[in-house]
């Protein structure tokens, strides 16, 4: 049997080999059981290795110290306030090396695919000091301007509002990833922060559009006081139409809309709309008349998401609607302190980030139905 010595050297020169990044945690493991602060096993001890196979409170005293190792953050260069235009993120499957097997076919050259115009584009995006805020959401007014007479009372006018006070919501998700991953595939960290950056920006579209409150935001559409427009003859008119539902939201003054936002496939329906002779009634720039390049509808950019259901639109005076209050940007992290994945060479990469959705003018949204 080795004498207690002997067992730390070849305890020492067993994490040498190894390189283990936790090694001198083992080391004081085992150098604290062999002072006696750890119960003895029942049978004699031959070999390091039996150590952690005979002794839990071994096993314990490396565990408990590894939950305790603070979450290392991974810096994400380049990153902006930009969210994308997509569905909600998905569960992964624990990423493993086997998942490249070659230096050839590792990780594809190109970035992750992103779509360029976002919700976020149109909203006005600010920071945020505090976790909570209250303002006042202006629902209505009146307007008793006048001309009046000398030494006659003046109009009295009103403004209606209702006080909302709302917090911030975390959204975040998180992707189990091997440390022989993170170690054997060249660049593979750093796309695994890109991706999981865009499915919270995924997410974050949807909740900008359909959040139900609670743990999201409480997106525009699920806005008690915003507007509404049926559905009449195409996609073409029926916009038309709410464009001017927008601008008599308060019958004798309203809003400019910003931004449409549509469905791909109803964006699709609304550019092959043809005239009785076959032609298209939009040009295949999407141009109704000269003009730039970028999808437009009525002079209107049309931001496409299948964030939002098809045959439903979205028309909104977004520079004024909203704001999108932003109290943590997005922070990447990388542990091992969770459940065994120590011992099993496991790291779970996390992203998140705080933010609120304010609506302050909630008739400076208009509902489209297409249907």
């Amino acid at each position: 049997m080795l004498t207690k010595e002997e067992l730390l050297a070849q305890v020492r020169e067993e994490v040498e080999k190894s390189g283990a990044r936790q090694g001198a945690e083992v080391i004081r493991a085992v150098e604290a059981w062999l002072a006696g602060r750890f119960p003895a096993p029942a049978a004699p001890v031959k070999t390091a290795g039996e150590i952690f196979a005979a002794d839990e409170h071994v096993k314990a005293f490396i565990h408990n110290r590894a939950k305790t190792t603070p979450p290392v953050k991974v810096p994400v260069p380049g990153y902006g306030l930009k969210a994308g235009e997509y569905l909600p993120p998905r569960a992964k499957a624990t990423i493993t090396s086997g998942d490249f097997p070659s230096e050839r076919t590792y990780l594809p050259l190109a970035e992750f695919p992103q779509r360029g115009f976002r919700l976020r584009d149109l909203i006005p995006v600010a920071g945020l000091g505090t976790p909570s805020i209250e303002y006042a959401r202006v629902t209505g007014y009146t307007n008793s301007a006048g001309g009046v007479a000398e030494g006659a009372a003046k109009p009295e006018s009103a403004i209606t509002t209702q006080n909302v006070t709302d917090s911030v919501k975390t959204i975040a998700t998180f992707i189990p990833v091997t440390r022989q991953a993170l170690r054997d595939v060249q660049g593979l960290g750093a796309y695994i922060n890109q991706v999981l950056g865009y499915f919270l920006q995924l997410e974050e579209d949807d909740e900008i559009l359909n959040g139900t409150g609670g743990t999201e935001m409480t997106g525009i559409l699920q806005t008690s006081g915003i507007l509404s427009q049926a559905f009449a003859t195409n996609i073409i008119e029926t916009v038309r139409k709410g464009i001017t539902l927008l601008q008599t939201a308060f019958t004798d003054a309203g809003f400019d809309p910003t931004g449409l936002v549509l469905n791909p496939n109803d964006w699709e329906t609304a550019e092959l709309i043809k005239d009785t002779t076959g032609r298209y009634l939009l040009l295949p720039d999407s141009r109704p008349q000269e003009g730039s390049g970028e999808p437009r509808l009525w002079r209107l950019p049309v931001v496409t998401t299948p964030a939002i259901a098809a045959g439903t639109g979205l028309l909104g005076a977004f520079d004024i609607g909203a704001t999108l209050w932003t109290y943590e940007d997005l922070e990447l992290a990388m542990t091992d302190s969770h459940a065994d994945w120590f011992a099993k060479n496991l790291v779970a990469v996390r992203a998140e980030f705080r933010e609120l959705l304010a609506v302050y003018f909630p008739k400076a949204f208009c509902q489209l139905a297409f249907s």
